[in-house]
């Protein structure tokens, strides 16, 4: 069923318990938007993710003790990640004031429009980026929940839209409490093991996030994605619609090429000519993501020239291989992969930009478990660069402990083995200055990946080579 409707008074404070996950700062900006007086607390906010509240006026603050919790607070908002006996949570529910996790609560919100849900292990970001400024082109200007910082910033919030696009998580099984028209799967791949038994475990996930569509939504997939074709399989009481590469695809895109700075393709689609798209994003992984954006607007009536001009418009998101510039002739670019997917994507698309420029990545990897399940892909990641630097793990779930920088340390020489050159270097307080005065040189492409704060160093790096004398 879906989550009961919200009714919230735009007086009384709603408070965000780890307001620093991706998907729960866009939330709390998106209240802020609407009137809401928002708050929230985060012991691990990046300085990026910092400035981001503050410029939407929520007070946001370290600690979590449960002093933080403003005096009439209607509701509290708690990210997937908090244990059961967060001080925030204890504090709450002594107070009386009713807790929703992050998904009920996304749900709630979804359900007052025609709900899109973006899904799959990699892409959901960009992708959900890119159906939004799909529609915005064609007029039909969404509301929306992206987990990264949309780069169109004269695109102002829209209000009593009649659409709703957000990002899917997998993680808990949130998606399970979205009840959208319309549902993406980018892909499937084994992920969340902390959460999932295996693979068929994550898949019977997906099957029943694609149930919750009713019988006039419609199912988007991947038809390049043995997994999500599976799943579509088992999708049987709504419309399905597939994109891909693949000749079979009822969306497809062939032609490929990158020239000019740009990715160029012909888009192919029922009942029309060939259209011509030019992405400013480099990697076939970015043109799957953008005819899963053309999908959704044709679901919705959406008109296919506008919808191309829209993703050939589009100017990207925040830490997905996001341009940080270039000084003194080194290229910074920063990414939130975190997956041995993710990155291998990432690091071909570096290629594909710079070619013939000694390409170096710092990787800050992202929970001990994930690093764990998956280290042997994990080392063979890396094989697209020049010099693969790891820093310690990033205490997300884990929390803080000596396997943060074994693990780190571990991952480092797991590399080196698979042939490409990799140093491991201790997270501190130099580590930007380490890297300027004894790692990069002129004519570097250097690439900063993690979900966790990682871009901090992308960033002093930046400031450094800009400042130097």
């Amino acid at each position: 069923m879906p989550t009961p409707p919200l009714h919230l008074t735009p007086h009384q404070p709603i408070h965000f318990s780890g307001i620093g996950g991706s998907a729960m700062n866009a939330l709390a900006r998106l209240f802020r938007s609407r009137g809401h007086i928002v708050t929230g607390t985060d012991p691990s906010l990046g300085a990026a993710v910092r400035a981001r509240l503050e410029a939407a006026d929520i007070a946001i603050f370290s600690e979590q003790d449960g002093r933080h919790i403003p005096a009439h607070t209607q509701l509290l908002v708690a990210t997937a990640a908090l244990p059961t006996n967060h001080p925030e949570l204890a504090a709450a529910h002594a107070r009386g004031i009713p807790v929703r996790k992050y998904a009920e609560v996304l749900g709630a919100v979804m359900s007052q429009s025609r709900g899109i849900a973006i899904a799959g292990t990699h892409g959901k970001t960009t992708t959900s980026a890119m159906t939004v400024a799909a529609l915005d082109a064609s007029a039909l200007c969404p509301e929306f929940i992206i987990g990264g910082l949309y780069k169109d910033t004269a695109r102002c919030p829209a209000r009593d839209s009649a659409l709703f696009v957000a990002e899917a998580c997998e993680f808990d099984r949130s998606f399970l409490r979205l009840f959208p028209h319309i549902a993406v799967i980018t892909n499937i791949e084994a992920e969340h093991l902390d959460i999932y038994r295996d693979l068929d475990d994550i898949l019977d996930a997906f099957a029943a996030f694609a149930g919750n569509l009713p019988p006039d939504g419609t199912l988007v997939y991947c038809r390049d994605s043995l997994t999500a074709c599976r799943v579509a399989e088992r999708t049987t009481t709504c419309a399905r619609l597939s994109y891909g590469l693949a000749p079979d695809a009822d969306i497809r895109a062939d032609h490929l090429r990158f020239a000019g700075g740009r990715m160029h393709f012909e888009l192919h689609a029922p009942g029309l000519a060939p259209l011509h798209v030019s992405l400013g994003q480099p990697g076939s992984h970015n043109v799957l993501n953008a005819l899963a954006a053309f999908a959704v607007g044709r679901c919705v009536g959406a008109h296919p020239q506008a919808l191309c001009d829209g993703l050939s418009a589009f100017a990207g998101v925040q830490r997905r291989f996001d341009s940080l510039g270039e000084h003194r002739g080194i290229h910074i670019i920063d990414d939130y992969a975190h997956h041995p997917t993710e990155l291998r994507m990432l690091l071909a698309a570096a290629r594909q930009r710079h070619p013939d420029r000694r390409r170096v990545v710092l990787f800050q990897p992202h929970q001990v478990s994930r690093t764990r399940q998956l280290f042997g892909d994990f080392c063979a990641a890396f094989a697209d660069v020049d010099l693969a630097l790891v820093t310690d793990v990033f205490a997300a779930r884990d929390g803080l402990s000596a396997e943060n920088r074994t693990v780190a340390q571990a991952l480092a020489e797991g590399i080196q083995g698979q042939g490409t050159p990799a140093r491991y270097l201790p997270t501190s307080a130099e580590l930007a200055q380490k890297l300027v005065a004894e790692v990069l040189r002129e004519g570097d492409v250097f690439v900063t990946a993690g979900a966790g704060n990682v871009d901090d160093i992308a960033r002093q790096v930046c400031a450094l080579l800009r400042d130097a004398p």
